[in-house]
């Protein structure tokens, strides 16, 4: 298999999980180009089993304990500005008035003039790339996939911490991502703001590639998939042992790989202060393609060069 990357972070290893699904892309690679949303219907079936299978105490409302809460929770009804819902029409064909109009995903790549999307915390899959109007992102907590990949405007994320999947690529404005320790997948790819990284050691997928202010990733062992693809910042990573797959990619800083022996998919290309990668004999898929300082292949002679 091969572990050699792009050396531009859009286009990850071909074993690196990925952000996003099919059904809700980020593009933050492309240019902004008019998009359309979907939704997703589902179409109940009735239950396989008859109430007749039941002891009779069951069948009785009498007899039932009384409800302590509803059987649905009850989702407060947002209204859509007429400035958003005009937006969405323009890009969808369609017209909504309220947060409980709106499909379970929804595209809203390069709308520069977005302003409010206060209404939106109900979709279950939003992107809003180069949606740079974009500033307050409060009520999107609810949001389980949520794309604001150049949203250049947008700077505080604490509210974001119920999301599932997260792509900040390319927001130089965030600072402050302490509240996001809980998501799945976390991309802050070109989030040269972004200095501390110590409350993301829980993420499972995370992607930081090219985020030149990040020195410290000492909190980041616990992650299953780590891309660091251009961190110029980093170079101690000793406490990356327990990562899955690990791209250091261009990280010229890392001299010590040492540490790296049980990681299985490690990704080294471009890193020239690297010279001795005689600990690294066990990583099942290793990438040395531009490691220009190392000579002794003989522990690895199955790496990629």
């Amino acid at each position: 298999m091969n572990l050699s990357s792009s050396r531009s972070s859009s286009s990850a290893p071909s074993w690196s999980a990925s952000f996003t699904s099919s059904d809700c892309s980020d593009s933050s690679a492309s240019s902004p180009t008019s998009s359309s949303s979907s939704s997703s219907s589902s179409t109940s079936t009735s239950s396989s089993w008859s109430p007749s299978s039941f002891s009779p105490r069951w069948q009785t409302a009498a007899s039932l304990p009384p409800r302590a809460t509803p059987a649905k929770s009850v989702v407060s009804v947002v209204p859509i500005s007429p400035e958003t819902s005009a937006i969405i029409k323009r890009h969808t064909g369609e017209e909504y008035h309220t947060s409980a109009d709106l499909p379970d995903h929804l595209v809203l790549f390069g709308c520069e003039d977005l302003v409010d999307v206060s209404a939106l915390g109900q979709v279950q899959c939003l992107n809003l790339s180069y949606c740079t109007g974009v500033v307050d992102v409060s009520a999107l907590g609810g949001v389980r996939k949520l794309t604001l990949s150049n949203c250049t405007g947008v700077t505080d994320v604490s509210a974001l911490g119920s999301v599932q999947h997260l792509s900040l690529f390319g927001c130089t404005g965030v600072t402050d991502v302490s509240a996001l320790g809980g998501l799945r997948k976390l991309t802050l790819s070109y989030c040269t703001g972004v200095t501390d990284v110590s409350a993301l050691g829980r993420v499972q997928v995370l992607f930081m590639s090219h985020c030149t202010a990040i020195v410290d990733v000492s909190a980041l062992g616990g992650v299953k998939t780590l891309g660091l693809s251009g961190c110029t910042g980093v170079s101690d990573v000793s406490a990356l042992g327990g990562v899955e797959a690990l791209i250091l990619e261009e990280c010229t800083a890392v001299t010590d790989v040492s540490a790296l022996g049980a990681v299985k998919k490690l990704n080294l290309a471009g890193c020239t202060g690297v010279v001795d990668v005689s600990a690294l004999g066990q990583v099942e898929d290793l990438c040395l393609s531009g490691c220009t300082g190392v000579t002794d292949y003989s522990a690895v002679p199955n790496a990629q060069r």
